[in-house]
């Protein structure tokens, strides 16, 4: 899903980062990933307004959070 977001991005798809990032913000929220969540919505909310910079910018927060868990969840798991 995040690269569906970052390749909507890449393309300026407004209605794609929008769906992409509502399917991610949801699949975040599922698993207890607040914080990523929370600027997976930024990134929706961006896209809905039609402001591709602010979704870009967010979707680079997005990317970084993503994988800070990734990280996270590797060292969960020894």
């Amino acid at each position: 899903l995040r690269g569906d977001v970052t390749t909507a991005v890449a393309a300026g798809e407004l209605a794609r980062i929008q769906t992409a990032a509502h399917k991610l913000k949801g699949a975040l929220a599922n698993v207890g990933a607040r914080r990523a969540a929370s600027v997976a919505a930024r990134v929706e909310a961006a896209a809905k307004a039609g402001d591709l910079a602010t979704a870009a910018g967010a979707t680079d927060d997005l990317v970084h959070e993503i994988r800070a868990l990734e990280r996270d969840i590797r060292g969960a798991n020894g």
